[in-house]
């Protein structure tokens, strides 16, 4: 059985967290609280954090005074999987963006051509 762990600064390791399994799940509701509302935030990160709704609520509120180090190990690997999922959809939309910008720069290039030659075309009619 896992023992509980007082929750400090110090990370499973002994090293300062930069940011605490309290800090990540509640990280994790908030990203979803706007689209879904806090009830259906609490049981989608529950559920990523393989704990009760019960008890993501709890630490949502900042309820329970330590965390069993299991429960962390879980919301750290859930924590690190929606941050992975994140990058990926930030690198999908930076190729997005990146693919319009240059069809952009082509269009507007071969737009210019056009209008050169047209403009062109005008000059030696006009003579």
């Amino acid at each position: 059985m896992s023992k509980m762990l007082e929750k400090s600064s110090k990370g499973l390791d002994g090293m300062d967290s930069v940011i605490s399994s309290r800090d990540m799940l509640r990280e994790m509701v908030i990203s979803d609280r706007q689209q879904i509302g806090l009830e259906h935030a609490l049981e989608r990160v529950a559920r990523a954090c393989v704990v009760s709704v019960r008890r993501a609520r709890a630490i949502w509120h900042g309820e329970p005074k330590r965390l069993w180090a299991d429960e962390e190990k879980r919301i750290a690997a859930a924590y690190e999987a929606r941050m992975q999922q994140e990058m990926q959809e930030l690198e999908a939309r930076r190729a997005l963006v990146r693919a319009r910008l240059e069809a952009l720069k082509g269009s507007h290039e071969g737009s210019m051509a056009t209008a050169r030659g047209v403009a062109r075309e005008n000059v030696d009619c006009a003579q």
